[in-house]
């Protein structure tokens, strides 16, 4: 799948691979039948990273990482800004880029993406730049990105016109006095690395100045094909616009309500037992009323398959500072 974003110090990227399909049957003529189960196998196919041992294999931050065709994998070390590589053995091959502003040098990798089967195509959210290399790491190209009401943020994808895909967000006053909430914008971008239309303006987060509200809206979007797949998680719903911008349609997740009385006591106790006064603080002083979202994460993997995680609030809440969006069940849609 892609996008992957954990904050590790001095951790070990250990990624589990391998999916055991477990079905579990029930014939019933008043209830529909269960779905097919996915479970993580009980050993991963291979494992990436040290906690100490050669400075290769030690990660410090992690950032995108992505499996390559072959069944390597390449990943982001965020301290060092490089993209390192590794063989389907888990073993190191080299690296590509540095922390800098030069050709091939990176300030924030915001996303990986591959293109088989050897082409890696890198966007760097801090200097706006999008680069393609090979897998030796040679540079094939690189585009400088330009919006006059605010940064592409999130890259998409490509279009099968060549144009670009991004998203990005529009933040209301700051002065923490009153409720704003954020736009996200969607654009295509020409050759050129200039806005040449704009898709659509969606709604996001709401927040009272840099706090965002617990139970606040995050949208999430991908990019398939021509179409652009998005939600801001507070339907169990997706909905999907063509690179027009205009809807396609919406579809329904089968995910479960969430008793609101239940969501509060849920978070209240996990910002209680981590016994930080900050987030507590700030979750005390906020509307207890808004609605709680069906959704917290959606994605798409290579099989063009997409992996919605179902909400819960004690991992999810927009006030969990550390481990937020861990385990928790996944739909996964054709």
């Amino acid at each position: 799948m892609r996008q992957m974003h954990p904050d590790v110090r001095h951790g070990l990227l250990c990624l589990v691979l391998a999916l055991a399909a477990c079905m579990d049957s029930a014939e019933s003529h008043a209830e529909p039948p269960v779905p097919d189960i996915w479970r993580p196998a009980p050993a991963p196919v291979f494992t990436v990273g040290e906690v100490e041992g050669a400075p290769e294999y030690v990660f410090s931050r992690i950032g995108p990482a992505v499996l390559l065709p072959g069944g390597g994998l390449v990943a982001v070390d965020r301290n060092e800004m490089a993209i390192r590589l590794f063989n389907a053995e888990g073993q190191f091959e080299g690296r590509i880029g540095r922390r800098g502003e030069g050709p091939g040098e990176f300030s924030r990798v915001s996303r990986v993406l591959i293109n088989p089967p050897d082409t890696l195509v890198v966007y760097d959210s801090g200097l706006m730049r999008l680069t393609r290399f090979l897998i030796s790491g040679e540079v094939l190209q690189t585009r400088q990105l330009h919006a006059d009401d605010g940064y592409p943020e999130v890259y998409l994808g490509e279009f099968s016109t060549g144009e670009l895909g991004f998203a990005w967000i529009r933040q209301g006053p700051r002065d923490g006095t009153q409720v704003t909430q954020d736009e996200m914008k969607f654009g295509r971008f020409g050759p050129d690395g200039r806005l040449k239309s704009l898709l659509g303006t969606v709604p996001g987060i709401l927040r009272t100045g840099s706090s965002a509200f617990a139970f606040s809206p995050h949208l999430f979007a991908e990019l398939m094909g021509d179409s652009l797949y998005f939600t801001n998680g507070l339907r169990p719903e997706i909905s999907v616009w063509d690179l027009n911008g205009d809807s396609v349609g919406t579809f329904h997740v089968p995910a479960p309500g969430l008793d609101p009385g239940n969501a509060l006591r849920e978070l209240d106790e996990e910002l209680r037992a981590r016994d930080n006064r900050l987030e507590l603080g700030w979750f005390e002083g906020q509307p207890r009323d808004l609605p709680i979202p069906a959704i917290s994460r959606m994605l798409v993997d290579s099989g063009s398959r997409i992996w919605v995680k179902l909400y819960e609030p004690r991992t999810d809440s927009h006030l969990i500072s550390t481990g937020r969006g861990r385990g928790g069940d996944w739909v996964v849609l054709s």
